[in-house]
């Protein structure tokens, strides 16, 4: 069974492919996967994929692996207004 993988930082992958100059489409065909995957982790739809997408978007992007994405569960989550003093 895959594990699903987090995006880290959207905005960081964003600021990334404005560095390449590469756009979502090109990234998208590059890592072979379809451009509304890659356009719902970007925009926050979701905030994660499998394994394989993760591993493949990095690789396309030419950067280390896990510089984008962990494994769910890794870190915890912020804790909620309600759960703050």
């Amino acid at each position: 069974m895959q594990r699903a993988m987090r995006l880290r930082d959207r905005e960081a992958m964003r600021a990334y492919l404005r560095l390449m100059a590469m756009s979502e489409r090109s990234l998208a065909a590059r890592a072979g996967i379809g451009h509304a995957t890659l356009n719902h982790l970007l925009t926050g739809r979701r905030e994660t994929c499998s394994a394989r997408t993760a591993s493949a978007l990095e690789a396309a992007l030419r950067c280390p692996p896990g510089l984008f994405f962990e494994a769910e569960g890794m870190h915890p989550p912020a804790p909620s207004s309600a759960q703050l003093p």
